[in-house]
C-alpha cells in the first residue's frame, strides 16, 4: 500500500512506499534487576526462600532511577511481600503471577509517594530457591 500526496488536484503526485510510511511508535522497555537476592522465611513455613527480582517499565529511564534512588523502601516491601507468601503460592504459575502483581504494585506506590510518578509496568521473579 502507498499513501498519495498531492498539494492541488492537477500537480503531479509523489509516491511513498509502504515500508518508508510511520509506523506506529515503538516502546523501549527497560530493566532493573536488584543485585542482591531477596532471603526470608515464607508464612506457616520453616523454609527460607531466595528470590531475585527484576522490574521493567516503557517510560523513560529516569523510572528506573527512582527505584535506584529509593531502593532501601522497595526492597522492605518486596520482603514483606515474600515474607507473606505461601510455600505453596511460590509453588504455582498463579501463585507467582499474584506474587509478581504485588510487587509491581508495592514498587509504584512507592514511587507515587516518593517521586510523585509510578511507572513499573512489571515485577519479574527471575529466579527462585526455596530451602
Amino acid at each position: 500500500m502507498s499513501i498519495v500526496i498531492s498539494s492541488q488536484p492537477h500537480d503531479t503526485a509523489v509516491s511513498i512506499p509502504a515500508e518508508a510510511q510511520p509506523q506506529e511508535p515503538i516502546y523501549h522497555t527497560s530493566y532493573y534487576e536488584f543485585e542482591e537476592p531477596f532471603t526470608g522465611n515464607l508464612r506457616n513455613s520453616i523454609r527460607i526462600t531466595q528470590a531475585k527480582i527484576a522490574l521493567s517499565t516503557t517510560y523513560e529511564d529516569s523510572v528506573l532511577e527512582a527505584v535506584r534512588v529509593h531502593q532501601l523502601p522497595i526492597r522492605a516491601a518486596i520482603l514483606s511481600i515474600l515474607s507473606d507468601s505461601t510455600e505453596a503460592e511460590l509453588r504455582s504459575e498463579q501463585g507467582k503471577l499474584k506474587i509478581e502483581d504485588q510487587i509491581t504494585a508495592a514498587a509504584n506506590e512507592i514511587l507515587l509517594e516518593k517521586q510523585r510518578f509510578p511507572g513499573i509496568e512489571h515485577a519479574y521473579i527471575t529466579s527462585l530457591t526455596m530451602q
